[in-house]
């Protein structure tokens, strides 16, 4: 199905308002990556841990502020990249905005997830979540939804925040497991 130029341009300008808030998350992820394989290295798996809650906590802390901060201000802030007039573009991004609000602590947890895999050298955990994410979730959620509803492009924002949702859950799956320790793991 197509969705039109509306749909695409509200796709790219949320993902720009929301990837302001994104952005810590994103550096905290990458620089846990260094922490993990440093303490990790060192043998002490219990500093992994906690830097992985600490890292955990300031996500949830400046990207539940940051959520609130556009909920307050969506439409401003969607306005400011918008051309008068396009009212279509405001409609969807709107749209879009509030259905993926509620996923961007998530997100953050994603890139901390992928920071504590990569440090601790299971990098397939980190490209399942990804390849999975994406591929085995999204897509399919969305062709699906699109095809088989009248839904539009509600399927896309639809898709995109459950297969965030998804990704996470997996992402505590792989982490209780704790296979991601190696030697270091609870017998």
């Amino acid at each position: 199905e197509d969705f039109g130029t509306a749909v695409m341009a509200a796709y790219a300008l949320v993902n720009r308002v929301t990837g302001l808030v994104m952005q810590p998350a994103m550096g905290i992820g990458g620089g846990l990556t260094s922490i993990v394989g440093q303490n990790l290295g060192a043998r002490k798996p219990e500093r992994v841990t906690e830097a992985f809650h600490k890292a955990n906590l300031i996500n949830l802390v400046v990207s539940g502020l940051g959520a609130i901060a556009i909920f307050i201000w969506a439409e401003q802030l969607i306005l400011f990249f918008l051309q008068s007039g396009a009212q279509d573009v405001l409609h969807h991004s709107m749209i879009y905005i509030y259905y993926i609000l509620p996923t961007i602590p998530l997100m953050g947890m994603f890139s901390i997830f992928q920071g504590l895999f990569q440090g601790s050298g299971f990098t397939k955990y980190a490209m399942y979540m990804e390849i999975g994410r994406l591929w085995v979730i999204r897509l399919p959620m969305i062709v699906i939804l699109s095809r088989f509803s009248n839904m539009g492009s509600t399927a896309i924002w639809l898709a995109m925040s459950m297969s965030n949702l998804l990704t996470i859950a997996y992402g505590f799956y792989l982490y209780r497991r704790k296979h991601w320790l190696g030697e270091f793991r609870p017998a």
